[in-house]
C-alpha cells in the first residue's frame, strides 16, 4: 500500500542529463544527489498543512474522502540562494507524524 506521494522539481540547468532527471529513485536520495553534482544544499524551508485530499489522492493512497492529509513543501537552496529542489509529498493525516528537532 501507498504511504505518500511524492513530486520532485530541479531547475533544468541542474537536473538535465543527470540522476536527477530520471524516474528512478536516488541512491541516497536527492540531497546525496545534489551533492554528487557538486550543488549541496546549504538551507531548506518547509511548510507543512493539512487539507481534505483529492481525488487522485484518495485512489492512490486508498484513503476514505474525508481522511486528511498532510501536505509537506519543502524548499532546497543551495549556494548564494539558489534554489536546486522543490519537493511535495502527501500523506495520509491520520497515519503519520512528522517531528522536528530544532
Amino acid at each position: 500500500m501507498p504511504v505518500e506521494i511524492v513530486s520532485s522539481y530541479y531547475p533544468m540547468a541542474v537536473a538535465e542529463g543527470t540522476e536527477l532527471a530520471e524516474a528512478a529513485p536516488l541512491r541516497g536520495g536527492s540531497p546525496a544527489a545534489l551533492e554528487r553534482l557538486g550543488v549541496p544544499s546549504e538551507r531548506t524551508a518547509e511548510w507543512v498543512y493539512t487539507r481534505l485530499p483529492l481525488k487522485s489522492e484518495v485512489e492512490i493512497l486508498r484513503l476514505a474522502p474525508n481522511n486528511p492529509v498532510l501536505r509537506l513543501l519543502r524548499s532546497v537552496l543551495a549556494s548564494a540562494g539558489r534554489p536546486v529542489e522543490v519537493i511535495e509529498m502527501i500523506m495520509d493525516g491520520e497515519r503519520n507524524v512528522l517531528r522536528y528537532d530544532m
